[in-house]
């Protein structure tokens, strides 16, 4: 069986429509998000053999329209067609689920404290502070993450997205979509990241707009 993965980025989010937020996992969609997941939801009519979140509420808002269509939440189809016993083995296995987390949340590089209650406008100056350091070990505080160790999360992600088979749908965010998008374009080895990685990234992110609800098709031709 052939492996394709179908990307989307969430709904938009409270922080997107300019309001502020306070920790980056809470973040709601708005009506305009809960209408563009919707319209995800409504291009399928069989399906997918997977969905993937990330943590973050605003993937998982976004995917419950599909989720739902499906009803692919439960426990895999095989476990509602047989009446197991709540002890046995087979049932505390439970069998794989076509709903599932996987670490493909957004690159946060701002301490998440130090900004708390903020909207992105607000953001702007300290994002710029940021990027002018250079640094891609730089990890800003706790809840952060630096630019290596998000390249590596995200070089994970596409190791092993490629060998599940059949069609997953994942629903994660706008830098994890950019950042595979350069690592396509530059051929770079995503384990091993520099200066000129971290300001060549930068420049990619200027350039390239995701906007919310887009879709990006794994993999890349």
């Amino acid at each position: 069986m052939t492996s394709e993965a179908w990307l989307y980025r969430h709904g938009e989010s409270v922080s997107n429509a300019g309001e502020p937020t306070f920790t980056p996992w809470d973040i709601c969609i708005t009506d305009l998000g809960k209408q563009q997941a919707k319209n995800i939801a409504a291009q399928f009519s069989s399906p997918p053999d997977r969905v993937i979140v990330s943590g973050y509420l605003r993937t998982q808002q976004t995917a419950r329209p599909l989720v739902s269509k499906f009803n692919l939440d439960c426990l895999h189809p095989m476990v509602n067609r047989v009446n197991l016993d709540p002890k046995s083995s087979a049932y505390l296995q439970k069998l794989p689920s076509r709903y599932q987390m996987w670490p493909v949340q957004e690159w946060t590089f701002l301490c998440p404290d130090r900004y708390f209650g903020t909207t992105q406008e607000e953001r702007k100056v300290p994002v710029r502070e940021y990027r002018n350091k250079r640094d891609p070990n730089l990890v800003d505080g706790f809840g952060a993450e630096s630019f290596q160790q998000f390249l590596l999360r995200v070089g994970v992600f596409l190791l092993r997205i490629e060998n599940e088979p059949g069609l997953s749908v994942v629903f994660t965010h706008g830098h994890f979509m950019r950042a595979i998008l350069w690592l396509h374009q530059t051929k770079l080895d995503f384990r091993r990241v520099g200066v000129d990685e971290f300001d060549s990234y930068w420049d990619f992110f200027d350039k390239t707009e995701i906007p919310n609800g887009h879709k990006l098709v794994l993999p890349l031709l």
